[in-house]
């Protein structure tokens, strides 16, 4: 995952080590910078922090104040200044995990990996797709669980919110739902006729 923060100045994006980079990108967007640099040149991180001990597959930002990541073990609420700040350590602000569920025959399932996170436009939501098939939706100032969108029949990929109340997922299913926040109800999308069935793998929609 990727975000760019402080309005395009920096870049961050998390890899599957179970780090998160951040480079400075004003001068990289210059042309000079890129005529003076040497042949095959490929710049480094500014930054570079250890976050969780596992993949992490998904980052998402909230008006340059936290930033939240999530992996294969749980979603994590960081202060972003103590990640772009050289010399500061990064600061932990809290934790969650999506539930773990019951299987038919009283297993309990594993915690499900968050492979989509997306903030709401007000700021007040964050919303976690998940290796379940469900995504769920977390205050996102205490990280606490307020309720969990079902209707997908395997794995989530990605999500994106559309203003404060509206959210899209997408999924290993091969559909894209639209959900309300409010109601925690959802409509499939239709795709192309004679579309060929696939995986939705990344859905985007603009913060209005």
């Amino acid at each position: 995952g990727t975000e760019f923060l402080k309005g395009g100045e920096q870049l961050l994006a998390v890899d599957s080590s179970g780090q998160a980079h951040v480079w400075g990108i004003t001068e990289l967007l210059e042309a000079e910078y890129w005529e003076n640099a040497p042949q095959g040149h490929r710049p480094r991180p500014t930054l570079t922090h250890q976050l969780h001990d596992c993949s992490i597959f998904s980052v998402a930002v909230s008006s340059d104040r936290v930033i939240f990541t999530g992996g294969d073990d749980m979603i994590k609420a960081w202060d972003a200044l103590s990640l772009t700040t050289p010399g500061a350590s990064p600061k932990l602000l809290g934790t969650a995990s999506p539930p773990q569920k019951t299987m038919s025959r009283g297993a309990v399932a594993g915690i499900p990996e968050t492979n989509g996170l997306a903030v709401s436009s007000d700021g007040k939501t964050l919303f976690a797709a998940c290796g379940d098939g469900s995504a769920y939706a977390y205050d996102a100032n205490t990280l606490q669980g307020i309720g969990e969108f079902v209707g997908h029949t395997d794995y989530l990929h990605c999500c994106a919110t559309q203003g404060a109340n509206g959210l899209v997922t997408g999924s290993e299913d091969g559909t894209i739902r639209l959900w309300d926040a409010r109601t925690l109800k959802g409509d499939e999308l239709a795709m192309p006729s004679g579309a060929p069935k696939g995986f939705v793998g990344g859905v985007a929609s603009d913060m209005g």
